[in-house]
């Protein structure tokens, strides 16, 4: 059997067993069971546990960057390619959710011990980063990214909001929002689609609606009581407004 075979399934055994258990649960004696090797073949390999719980988790990051890059030169439309470049993170992120959530919790017990597994895992982001920022570049030199906010902040936003989806909605129940809302709304933002386009005027349906309203309600009534006094001044007979003279007592 090739290294590489072997290999593989050493992490299809470990990444089955880390998803089913918890961490401490899961030994590297049942791990060789399911992998059909000796536990020897697992150190060719791999350090120790950790080593081995974090190439689980994190095997394929590598794939996924390449293929976001092939992406960026496609010749589909961009917002076609980003939405295929959204359906395949949200599959590597589905496939290991499980994996990611005990790799942070590990990360973080692993903070006063030097803190290795969490720059490891740093590291794989800043990968994954990358290859997304210089996709998004082909979308700015398209006009169809917004130019005013550096690429690496929008692909931190991006990656942020497919993985907090994916994990929050993990249960088809809650009722996930489809690939196509979530990639729109990274594109347009979260605003009404009235305001998407022009300048960003507040509207009456938003928030303070109700008081700009009434506002200019009171504004309104207090033109139209002013108009209606400078109304009634002026159609008042002007010689009513003069002081009658007085009477004098007649002379005899």
């Amino acid at each position: 059997m090739l290294r590489s075979d072997k290999r593989k399934r050493i992490l299809k055994a470990a990444e089955a067993l880390f998803a089913a258990r918890r961490y401490h649960e899961a030994t590297l004696d049942e791990i060789t069971r399911i992998a059909r090797i000796g536990k020897g073949t697992i150190y060719l390999y791999f350090k120790d546990k950790e080593d081995l719980f974090f190439h689980a988790a994190t095997e394929g990051t590598d794939e996924l960057c390449a293929l976001i890059r092939g992406k960026a030169a496609g010749a589909a439309p961009f917002e076609e390619r980003l939405l295929s470049v959204g359906g395949d993170i949200s599959t590597f992120f589905l496939a290991r959710r499980h994996l990611f959530r005990m790799v942070q919790q590990r990360a973080g017990r692993m903070r006063d011990a030097g803190g290795r597994m969490r720059r490891r895992i740093l590291a794989k982001k800043a990968k994954l980063v990358a290859a997304i920022t210089e996709f998004l570049e082909t979308g700015v030199a398209e006009k169809r990214v917004r130019d005013d906010v550096a690429p690496v902040v929008l692909a931190h936003a991006l990656l942020s909001l497919l993985a907090a989806i994916n994990r929050e909605f993990a249960d088809p129940d809650k009722g996930k929002p489809s690939l196509d809302l979530v990639v729109d709304m990274f594109l347009r933002g979260a605003a009404p689609a009235r305001r998407r386009t022009g300048k960003h005027r507040a509207t009456d349906d938003g928030p303070g609606g109700t008081a700009r309203r009434a506002g200019r309600g009171r504004r309104a009534g207090g033109r139209s009581a002013g108009a209606g006094k400078r109304v009634a001044r002026a159609g008042r007979d002007p010689r009513a407004s003069k002081p009658k003279p007085r009477q004098g007592r007649a002379v005899q």
